[in-house]
């Protein structure tokens, strides 16, 4: 666990320039927001997550080969669902 751990902080840190100063990539919705979506629509996954911010068992994020281990199923623009409702608060990065 420790190693996998190691492995998934050192990628987010390095993602957002690995200063102190840089601030988070962590934004999500409140807990409570979650819990709505999930008791009225049924959610069960976000789509634009992280091991260190995800709410649920599994979820979309950008760094498959380290966040596996913590319930990733990868990127969610590869993402194909046949159903189900999702949960998307999207990347705070111009390119999207």
């Amino acid at each position: 666990f420790r190693s996998a751990a190691f492995a998934c902080l050192a990628r987010y840190s390095s993602a957002q320039g690995a200063h102190y100063k840089a601030g988070g990539m962590q934004a999500s919705i409140p807990p409570s927001m979650h819990d709505a979506l999930r008791a009225h629509f049924g959610v069960g996954l976000e789509l634009c997550a992280s091991p260190l911010n995800a709410r649920y068992r599994r979820f979309c994020s950008a760094y498959l080969d380290v966040d596996e281990v913590f319930g990733s199923i990868g990127n969610a623009l590869r993402f194909e669902p046949d159903a189900g409702s999702f949960e998307v608060n999207p990347p705070f990065d111009p390119v999207f």
